[in-house]
C-alpha cells in the first residue's frame, strides 16, 4: 500500500535489493521479509527504519490512546476529531501492523459519523488492503470495528442485506459486549430492514432494543426508538398508534431537546399525511424553532422541507416563497437541492407552468433514480 501510494513499481523498489518477484510475495504476505531487507527499502518508501522493522511492536501509551479516540468517537464525535488532529500529529509513523490498521478503521468510523463521502473516499482507498486481510488472525477489538465499518460501509451504499450480514456478524464474534452497544447494533439490524421495506422484523429488532435500553436507562436511546417505531407504524399506515408511540417520549424522565424536535418533526408528518394542517404546523413550526437553534443543518432542512409541503398543500404560495429563500442559504448538498428542485416543481404546477413544471420534475426525479432514493420517486408518483 505504501509501495502504490509512492507510485513507485515492483521493479523500482526492489532494484538491487531483491528480486521483483520475492518482493511479490512479501506484498503478498508469503515470505517474513528480514530486517536488513526492510532496512534498505526504508528511504526508497521515504520512511524510518523503525516503521518498517518494528511492525510487530505495539505501543502501549498509544494502545490507550486508540482505545480513548474509539471511546470519543462512540460519545462525542466533535472531540473526537480534535483528537485525531493530536493523534496525526504525535504519530506521523505508527510501525505497529495491527496499530495502524486499528487507526485507519478508526479514521474512516468516525467520518461515517461526520461526514459519509470522506469515510467512503477513505474505504475505497483502502479496499485492495481489506480484501486481503484475514478476519480470524485480527484482534478481538480490532475484527469487531472492522466488522462495524464494513456493515456502514454497506448501509450507506444502500447494500442493506450485506449491512446486516455484519451486523449479525458483529453479534457472533462480540459475545461480551457492553448491553448497550449490543442495543445499538440491535437498532441497527431494525434500521436496515425497515430500508428494506420489511416492517415486521424491523419492528422486532426495535423492541429487542428498547427493552435493553429501558434496562439501561438510557433515556436518549429510548426516544429515538420510539420516534424509530412510530416511522415504521406510519409505513404502515397506522398513524395513531404512530402518534401513541411518539406520546411516550414526553413521558420519559428525561428528553433532549434533539429528541424533542424529531418528536415534533414526526408528529407533524403524521399530521400533514392526515391531512390536519392545522396541526401539522403547530408540531413543525416548534420542531423548526429548536432545530434551528442546533448546528444540525440537515435535520433542519428535513423540517423545513416538510413545512413547505403543508403550506403547498394550503396553497400558500407567498409563505411557500419565504421559506424557500430560508431553506436555500442553507443547502450544501445535491440531494437536498433537488428536494427543494421537486418542491419548486409542485409550486409552478399549482401557477398553471406545465412546462416549468415538467422541465424541473423530470431532473429531479433522474437524480433520484441514479441516487436510488425510490421513497422519493413513489411519493412524487403519488
Amino acid at each position: 500500500m505504501l509501495r502504490k501510494r509512492m507510485n513507485l513499481s515492483q521493479s523500482s523498489l526492489s532494484y538491487r535489493i531483491i528480486s521483483e518477484s520475492h518482493l511479490s510475495n512479501i506484498e503478498k504476505g508469503r515470505y517474513t521479509p528480514h530486517e536488513d531487507i526492510l532496512k534498505l527499502l526504508s528511504p526508497r518508501l521515504n520512511v524510518p527504519e523503525s516503521y518498517l522493522v518494528n511492525y510487530k511492536i505495539e505501543d502501549m501509551k498509544l494502545e490507550d490512546i486508540l482505545g480513548q479516540f474509539y471511546e470519543l468517537i462512540e460519545t462525542n464525535v466533535t472531540k473526537a476529531k480534535d483528537y485525531y488532529e493530536d493523534i496525526k500529529k504525535n504519530y506521523a509513523y505508527i510501525p505497529s501492523i495491527k496499530q495502524e490498521f486499528q487507526f485507519l478503521l478508526l479514521i474512516i468510523y468516525m467520518f461515517y459519523k461526520t461526514d459519509v463521502g470522506e469515510a467512503d473516499r477513505l474505504f475505497e482507498k483502502l479496499k485492495c488492503y481489506f480484501l486481503n486481510v484475514d478476519i480470524n488472525r485480527m484482534d478481538p477489538v480490532v475484527k469487531g470495528l472492522f466488522v462495524n465499518v464494513q456493515a456502514l460501509h454497506h448501509f450507506y451504499k444502500k447494500d442493506y442485506l450485506s449491512s446486516n450480514q455484519c451486523y449479525y456478524l458483529l453479534l457472533d464474534i462480540s459475545s461480551a459486549l457492553p448491553p448497550i452497544k449490543r442495543a445499538n447494533i440491535l437498532h441497527n439490524i431494525a434500521l436496515n430492514y425497515w430500508k428494506i421495506k420489511d416492517f415486521n422484523n424491523a419492528e422486532i429488532f426495535c423492541r429487542s432494543s428498547l427493552e435493553i435500553y429501558y434496562k439501561e436507562h438510557d433515556w436518549g436511546s429510548i426516544g429515538d426508538l420510539y420516534n424509530f417505531i412510530a416511522v415504521l407504524y406510519c409505513s404502515r399506515a397506522e398513524n395513531e398508534k404512530a402518534i401513541t408511540q411518539l406520546e411516550k417520549i414526553f413521558q420519559l424522565p428525561y428528553t433532549d431537546m434533539k429528541t424533542v424536535g424529531k418528536t415534533y418533526h414526526n408528529l407533524g408528518t403524521i399530521y400533514l399525511k392526515s391531512k390536519d394542517y392545522c396541526k401539522a404546523l403547530e408540531y413543525l413550526n416548534k420542531a423548526v424553532e429548536i432545530k434551528e437553534k442546533s448546528s444540525d443543518i440537515t435535520s433542519y432542512v428535513n423540517s423545513l422541507l416538510v413545512l413547505i409541503k403543508v403550506y403547498i398543500n394550503l396553497e400558500n404560495l407567498s409563505e411557500v416563497e419565504l421559506l424557500f429563500s430560508k431553506i436555500k442559504e442553507k443547502v450544501s448538498n445535491k440531494r437536498d437541492h433537488y428536494r427543494i428542485m421537486s418542491l419548486e416543481a409542485k409550486v409552478h404546477f399549482q401557477r398553471g407552468i406545465t412546462h416549468e413544471y415538467e422541465e424541473l420534475m423530470i431532473e429531479s426525479i433522474n437524480f433520484f433514480i441514479e441516487e436510488k432514493m425510490f421513497d422519493y420517486i413513489i411519493s412524487l408518483s403519488q
